[in-house]
């Protein structure tokens, strides 16, 4: 029993985060990976039983995941077809405050239980997608 052919997913009208630069690779990173990982289950589930008892239902699972693969992976190709906005570099400077809350220059908040970005591996703003820089005393840094 093979999986059932999807239709191709019709391209999307474009839409403000389809062109977003950072908005849009966490979509498609995300649809990548699980799209890789319902693959990888496929593979696994077609390997487990060849014959015998488990045989059929494994494959049922496996064809269940190559189903649900090919869903993520038609999503993919329709936002391929759509072009990517700027690629220029935005930087979003980070300021704390003495009671260790982080202020963003995209006007949002942040807080960590230990330390600041760089020690908890945060090179990029988490809401605007820019390159976190640290401004301390009104001095803009790394």
């Amino acid at each position: 029993m093979t999986a059932p052919a999807f239709e191709e997913v019709p391209k999307p009208e474009a839409e403000d985060w389809m062109s977003c630069e950072s908005r849009r690779p966490w979509v498609f990173n995300s649809l990548q990976s699980k799209a890789t990982d319902l693959r990888s289950r496929e593979r696994r589930a077609r390997e487990a039983f060849r014959r015998g008892y488990m045989g059929v239902p494994a494959q049922y699972v496996a064809d269940a995941y190559a189903e649900a693969a090919a869903v993520f992976e038609a999503r993919i190709s329709a936002l391929n077809g759509i072009k990517a906005g700027p690629t220029t570099a935005r930087e979003c400077f980070w300021t704390p405050d003495a009671d260790g809350y982080w202020n963003t220059a995209c006007g949002q908040g942040h807080t960590f239980t230990t330390d600041g970005p760089a020690e908890n591996n945060h090179r990029f703003c988490c809401y605007c997608g820019g390159r976190i820089s640290i401004k301390e005393n009104g001095d803009a840094g790394n």
